[in-house]
């Protein structure tokens, strides 16, 4: 609360694929705050454009006020959702410049990113549903990457027992021995033994 420092949040989940790609049509960043208008007329109007242009098997049965009015309670309640964790940081931090951003994958955040985090942490990333979205392979290759573009960054894991647990990264041929490997992710072009520690 005394450092004039900065929070930078990036959020990696799926749910947040229709929000992130509205930003994207809307020419916006990623970047949540008190300030982004996601349902003014005219932005409301361009999503239903796109609607009618990308989907339109999914609207064909609406009229405009319709598809309009309908948009807007959506993206209302979506940017309500995403505007409370902000307030609330921001109240918290009143000091440091704080920043929350969504992204809806490892290869979106990854390939829209310039900058690595110092902390990467996952959740609830065990259950079924998660692994068969390749959970596991997708939360090291975030972690390789940070790792190889910022040595000194940590990762942390909340699993399902639980307990906290720090992957480390290591490829094949390592000097690790056999017991200090608890599973293998495939990462392209390389395959990563994933060291569990638990913490």
């Amino acid at each position: 609360k005394t450092n004039n420092g900065g929070l930078n949040i990036n959020l990696i989940d799926p749910k947040y694929y229709t929000f992130a790609t509205t930003l994207d049509a809307l020419g916006k960043t990623r970047h949540i705050n008190n300030n982004v208008d996601v349902t003014s007329p005219n932005a409301v109007k361009k999503i239903a454009d796109l609607c009618r242009k990308y989907e339109p098997e999914n609207v064909q049965n609406m009229t405009p006020d319709q598809l309009e009015n309908s948009l807007k309670t959506h993206m209302l309640k979506e940017k309500k959702e995403y505007k409370q964790p902000i307030t609330f940081l921001q109240t918290m931090f009143p000091r440091n410049n704080v920043t929350l951003s969504v992204y809806y994958s490892t290869d979106d955040y990854l390939n829209k990113t310039s900058q690595y985090p110092d902390i990467t942490t996952a959740c609830d990333i065990e259950d079924e549903m998660s692994l068969l979205r390749n959970s596991l392979p997708n939360y090291g290759k975030l972690c390789l990457t940070t790792q190889d573009k910022k040595p000194e960054s940590h990762n942390f894991l909340l699993d399902k027992a639980p307990s906290i647990k720090q992957f480390s990264l290591k490829p094949h041929g390592s000097d690790w021995q056999e017991d200090d490997i608890s599973s293998i992710t495939e990462i392209p072009y390389n395959t990563y033994y994933i060291k569990t520690e638990k913490l």
